[in-house]
């Protein structure tokens, strides 16, 4: 089977085509991959990677063995892709599994679409596992074939991860009650970092405390507290 690589409305059909295209491309952006074989697909994403694509699709049935492939391409701090759009292919547990450790090692992927796939609940927590070491922040599962077993890991995970979206529409095992504590859950988290961020933003400023919406607040020797506990030393305020 030939490769089809789409960029803005350009298509070739076969391997050798595909990978002089990406070479010789000077969009540096997003690039489509459909209609490629296991065979190809470890070839053709380690050239796209060289190309310093920052947005990578790839359909028309991605399976376990190429995702493999895959995972060798994308893994590391090498390689430039931020978004991967993996919806609508075939990807199982196994395929999961692989792309895992591949997410944990590439600091730079920080959105994952793996939506209308066939992931179930040994696939979830390998997820699980891998986003509180990665560095995701939108995660869309949608349409897949996990349990609330899967979402239960998944939220234990996302409290310890920089995870900020996570997408669990359409998944028939999952129940509705299960999908809004996830929601409750993050929503929390959010508003917990937004927090921090702004002392943190603040810290610099700290002699200021008058000017923040939210230092105005607290008392001069809870923020000193709180970052101390965030960097480790005390913070002198008032200038004393």
């Amino acid at each position: 089977m030939g490769a089809k690589v789409t960029k803005r409305g350009t298509t070739t059909k076969t391997l050798k085509a595909a990978l002089k295209e990406i070479k010789s491309s000077k969009a540096k952006e997003f690039y489509s991959l459909k209609k490629f074989s296991d065979d190809e697909i470890g070839k053709l994403v380690a050239a796209l990677t060289q190309a310093k694509i920052r947005v990578l699709e790839l359909g028309g049935g991605l399976t376990d063995r190429a995702c493999s492939a895959l995972a060798t391409a994308v893994r590391g701090r090498q390689c430039p892709i931020e978004e991967l759009q993996l919806q609508g292919n075939n990807i199982g547990d196994k395929g999961i599994q692989f792309l895992a450790s591949a997410i944990v090692e590439n600091p730079h992927l920080e959105k994952l679409d793996l939506s209308w796939n066939r992931i179930g609940d040994d696939g979830v927590a390998h997820l699980a596992s891998a986003i509180k070491r990665s560095s995701l922040k939108t995660l869309d599962l949608a349409y897949n074939e996990f349990s609330d077993v899967g979402v239960a890991m998944l939220e234990e995970a996302v409290k310890d991860s920089r995870l900020k979206r996570l997408t669990l529409t359409g998944n028939a095992r999952v129940s509705r009650l299960t999908v809004n504590n996830i929601n409750e859950t993050l929503a929390i988290i959010n508003s917990e970092r937004f927090i921090i961020a702004e002392v943190l933003c603040s810290a610099l400023y700290i002699k200021r405390v008058g000017k923040s919406s939210l230092l105005r607040q607290l008392p001069q020797e809870l923020i000193r507290e709180i970052i101390t506990a965030l960097f480790g030393q005390r913070v002198r305020g008032n200038g004393k």
